[in-house]
């Protein structure tokens, strides 16, 4: 069984998502072959092959322009227009390196590699599996009618898929894949001592993403010196500036690109970070306390109304809010129950990863 997975690294979670989907189906058929493959970088001429690159400088310094830019190409017949020109920068070899890799299925998760590589396969003979990364705010690129099936993680996002055109039966709601350490129950002390953190202090995790975009050095500083008896752990990512930023700041624990980030946050009370739809199903898989702190314009702004509206954490707009919200939360510590419960109930699925793999290997 050959499986390609296409993504980029346009934002991390991408990648984590295929990465979920890649173990599950390895956990069912531990002789599959499963090549998860950046599409943009492999397949995508200039500029395509730099969005990786350009995306965390473009919604760090223009996050309004990116957010413009995303409404305006967003609709169907904007869609139809972009995904033509975004056609002309794919390599021409497209339709022979899509062979080359002798798939069973494709898997795509990433909305720019989904009607450009349908346009170079014959989907009677190579099923095509779109998995939406996007909780709410799901781009109409996502969206294209000839994919043998779109998997999208909430009811919202279906919504769009039918707006899009796409028929009910055609469009699945399975959640977003995580990885499986995100949903393995832990002791917090134990994981505490491990990674060498006081297991006596309430205990602060701060993100902004595999790029670790948003204000998160100015924010560091600000929360360290205005809390009491509270510990912080800082994930930079791939932010060297913010590293060496925040190297200066005695007693916090620093870390770059990791990929133990699930230890990180079953060692940790709260998690305060961006709105991203990986980043906030992996606290929640966890069971900790999500306090988002920002957003991406577009595509994550549907992240923020879907956490509040169900109830599933908090949003700051200043570091003030935050602060006061971390105060709550260590004075009631004995009395924080996470948020694991979600999951009973039909808002959020469970274990989405292996439902998808499933789903995968009835194609074959």
């Amino acid at each position: 069984m050959n499986v390609t997975i296409l993504m980029s690294d346009t934002g991390g979670g991408h990648r984590s998502v295929a990465t979920a989907i890649r173990c599950a189906l390895l956990r069912k058929n531990s002789q599959a072959n499963v090549a998860i493959v950046d599409g943009l970088l492999e397949f995508g001429n200039y500029p395509l092959n730099r969005l990786s690159s350009w995306y965390p400088v473009i919604v760090k310094n223009s996050p309004r322009l990116w957010g413009v830019g995303y409404a305006i190409t967003d609709g169907k017949w904007q869609t139809i227009v972009a995904s033509r020109v975004i056609r002309c920068f794919f390599q021409n070899t497209l339709c022979e390196t899509i062979s080359s890799y002798e798939s069973d299925i494709i898997i795509s998760t990433h909305p720019m590699l989904i009607s450009s590589i349908l346009d170079n396969i014959d989907t009677n003979r190579l099923p095509f599996i779109s998995v939406v990364t996007d909780l709410v705010s799901a781009h109409s690129w996502w969206f294209d009618r000839r994919a043998s099936l779109t998997i999208v993680p909430t009811r919202e996002a279906k919504i769009k898929a039918l707006d899009c055109g796409l028929a009910s039966e055609m469009v699945h709601v399975d959640g977003l894949p995580v990885s499986d350490e995100f949903c393995n129950p832990t002791d917090q002390r134990s994981v505490q001592i491990e990674l060498g953190w006081n297991p006596n202090k309430f205990t602060v995790l701060l993100m902004g993403g595999a790029d670790g975009v948003g204000l998160l050095g100015y924010l560091t500083k600000i929360l360290k010196s205005n809390t009491n008896n509270m510990q912080f752990a800082v994930v930079c990512g791939r932010n060297k500036q913010l590293m060496s930023e925040l190297g200066s700041v005695s007693d916090i624990h620093l870390y770059g690109f990791v990929d133990n980030i699930s230890k990180l946050m079953q060692a940790a009370d709260v998690i305060v970070t961006k709105a991203g739809p990986s980043t906030i199903m992996e606290v929640l898989h966890c069971g900790r306390e999500l306090i988002l702190f920002g957003y991406v314009p577009g595509q994550e702004e549907g992240n923020v109304k879907f956490v509040l509206q169900n109830e599933l954490g908090y949003y700051a707009t200043n570091h003030e809010e935050i602060l006061n919200k971390l105060n709550e939360l260590q004075s009631n510590k004995d009395v924080i129950t996470g948020r694991k419960d979600v999951f009973l109930g039909e808002l959020l699925t469970k274990h989405s990863a292996d439902t998808i793999a499933t789903k995968v290997m009835n194609f074959l």
